[in-house]
């Protein structure tokens, strides 16, 4: 997948880094996008960026498949806090 040349958005920026189904905690999601792309936001920011994915604006803008719920959370093992995971559908090559 190739990432945009411009300055990028946080929504851009957690699609390209969650695109391939992979489970993240807000701070591992935080890291990865810092050491892709150079550019910080808080973990609180990142979470509600995560919950956008449920709205049909960012469905449609990326791909997904509308009116599914493309966000899994799930507790840590042997740790406290969550895991997140983006499913985006058959669509996801498309963006």
């Amino acid at each position: 997948m190739t990432y945009p040349s411009q300055k990028i958005t946080m929504h851009e920026a957690i699609f390209f880094v969650m695109h391939e189904g992979k489970w993240f905690t807000t701070w591992d999601l935080q890291e990865e996008v810092i050491r892709k792309f150079n550019v910080m936001w808080q973990e609180t920011s990142l979470s509600a960026g995560l919950r956008d994915f449920r709205k049909i604006k960012y469905q449609e803008k990326f791909g997904i498949d509308l009116g599914s719920d493309p966000l899994e959370k799930r507790k840590r093992k042997n740790g406290k806090g969550y895991e997140y995971k983006l499913n985006f559908g058959s669509n996801v090559d498309e963006f």
